[in-house]
């Protein structure tokens, strides 16, 4: 499984929907999310990278054809529903996938668009090259399109930012998209045989951790003040802390309380943040000898 909880574009502004009452400095130090998405009220705006379309193909988790079936409106996204028809690359067991956009208005260089309306037929299908977030919070994953782009070979469309997508010649759409992915971005996401192995494959960080308070509460999960003990994978000089040691967390409902002490697999939303997220549901243990050694035995044989 593979997971997607970094910034991977300018447009996708990172938010962790748990720290939305944060602190100024927090903020400004670390604006985090497990899936991109716009809490403010009223549509949002916003700056994008302007791709061209062999740097969209680049920076793309998956391509798929699918079947355009029904859009769904939240308070400020709009998540467009396709049946998967077939991948190009980036293959999962998804039946139905779900593309997420802002309903706003957008930047990208000197061209500008609006995002989340209506811009797909039902019952046709398109090409979409999605850049795929994965997230523990929620029940399915969400794709992401970086780019005004219209892709419908039943329509013979194949617009980028209002301009036609060029092919070279003797080479169909499909062959020269596949021929601008390195052979390790082709592969499949990683399968595991449960959610224990899982969790010390995907895991930056598995370590005690002694939830000091609450920090923000949400549907869905919390954010806790946190400090790390003993680390069981990790480097400790890597973990980044604000400057008392503390670090922010965002662990699901119900699997910790305040005062408490658990073994974590965890990784930072960011690179550089101090604000980290559990790996998935299972990943929050008790802490015992026999915990202990199942995860040291698993890291040692990863």
């Amino acid at each position: 499984m593979k997971k997607t909880i970094v910034i991977i574009s300018a447009v996708m502004v990172v938010l962790l929907a748990a720290c939305s009452t944060a602190n100024t400095e927090t903020q400004q130090n670390d604006g985090v999310s497990a899936v991109p998405t716009n809490h403010s009220t009223g549509g949002s705006s916003s700056e994008r990278t302007k791709y061209s379309f062999e740097e969209l193909v680049e920076h793309s988790d998956a391509a798929l054809y699918g079947t355009y079936m029904e859009m769904l409106v939240n308070d400020n996204t709009v998540d467009y529903a396709f049946s998967v028809n077939r991948f190009l690359y980036g293959a999962t067991d998804d039946e139905i996938i779900y593309v997420r956009a802002d309903i706003g208005d957008s930047t990208a260089g000197d061209y500008e668009y609006k995002t989340g309306g209506n811009i797909y037929e039902a019952g046709r299908e398109y090409l979409l090259i999605t850049e795929r977030h994965e997230s523990i919070f929620y029940e399915h994953d969400i794709y992401v399109i970086a780019a005004d782009v219209l892709i419908c070979e039943e329509t013979a469309t194949r617009v980028l930012y209002g301009e036609d997508i060029s092919v070279p010649k003797r080479v169909s759409l499909d062959e020269y998209i596949i021929s601008l992915k390195k052979p390790e971005d082709k592969q499949e996401a990683v399968r595991y045989g449960d959610s224990f192995e899982e969790m010390c494959a995907e895991s930056k960080f598995i370590g005690e951790i002694q939830i000091l308070s609450l920090y923000n509460e949400n549907e869905s999960w919390n954010v806790y003040l946190c400090k790390a003990g003993k680390l069981l994978k990790g480097e400790e000089y890597k973990l980044n802390t604000y400057e008392d040691g503390t670090m922010l967390m965002s662990l699901a409902k119900d699997t910790v309380t305040e005062g408490g002490a658990y073994l974590i697999g965890f990784s930072p939303v960011s690179e550089n943040s101090c604000i980290y997220i559990q790996t998935n549901l299972d990943s929050v243990l008790e802490i015992s000898a026999e915990i202990y050694t199942a995860v040291e035995n698993a890291v040692e044989n990863k």
